[in-house]
């Protein structure tokens, strides 16, 4: 069995953001091509261009462009256009995706979701732009007018940066994880954002009671060599090797956990 969720996002959310280089500024020195997790940059005919579909809008190529070229874009699209035609597709559950810079418009998306969509709804929600206090003000006003335990808050830790598998990196996710579980919502915790092999033993050793572990970026790089080849779908030696690797992190997971 498996389970479809859907994810939108705020203006200003990493999560859905596509980045775009200023060939004006570029000098094509190939730095941001090295560190993308995605091989989303290539070179075209002396220059570096961006595939749209591969990028993640992590930043890694913005934070170490030497000439600032590189910037961010999002697609602002409907959702009352949008979201019906996708709820037809049986989906589990849809998810917004927020860091609270514009808390008028994290309502104003709310809203619309809650009013197309009377399923499983997630926020997932990092601390970046506001405090503690203002996080679970804000969660609180968010669930109001939504039955109990029919929401998922994702407690992004520090997003899209789990690419190191120890105990440091996971800290931020579990940190963020706490603070929402001692607001005693009627929700289900989810974990983000620097998630990796050690989230769960940590969690089991903090007493943290969580649902659930989303991790995004260590569980890419752990099977990024195979799933990078054209032939991934289609040669079944390959695949089968990084479904493996895919289920012994998942299985690690739900071991540590119990």
């Amino acid at each position: 069995n498996f389970h479809l969720c859907v994810s939108v996002g705020t203006k200003d959310d990493p999560h859905l953001s596509k980045a775009i280089i200023n060939k004006n500024l570029c000098i094509n020195c190939g730095k941001c091509q090295t560190v993308c997790i995605q091989n989303a940059i290539y070179e075209n005919n002396n220059t570096r261009e961006i595939d749209s579909k591969k990028c993640i809008g992590c930043g890694k190529c913005h934070r170490l462009c030497p000439h600032n070229a590189i910037s961010f874009k999002n697609i602002n699209i409907d959702l009352n256009l949008l979201l019906p035609e996708i709820i037809n597709e049986q989906i589990s559950c849809i998810e917004l995706h927020t860091i609270t810079s514009d808390i008028n418009e994290t309502f104003s998306l709310w809203e619309k979701i809650n009013n197309i969509y009377d399923g499983w709804l997630s926020i997932c929600i990092d601390r970046s732009k506001i405090g503690n206090e203002q996080v679970i003000e804000l969660l609180k006003k968010l669930i109001n007018n939504r039955q109990p335990y029919t929401t998922i808050i994702q407690a992004d830790g520090s997003p899209m940066s789990g690419g190191k598998d120890d105990f440091k990196t996971t800290l931020q996710a579990l940190a963020m994880g706490e603070i929402i579980e001692k607001a005693d919502l009627p929700v289900y915790i989810t974990v983000s954002g620097g998630t990796n092999s050690k989230t769960a033993l940590l969690a089991k050793q903090f007493d943290l009671n969580i649902c659930g572990i989303a991790i995004g970026s260590f569980a890419r790089k752990i099977v990024k060599e195979y799933i990078d080849r054209d032939d991934f779908l289609t040669n079944e030696k390959i695949f089968n090797k990084a479904l493996k690797i895919a289920t012994e992190l998942v299985e690690n997971t739900l071991i540590n956990k119990d």
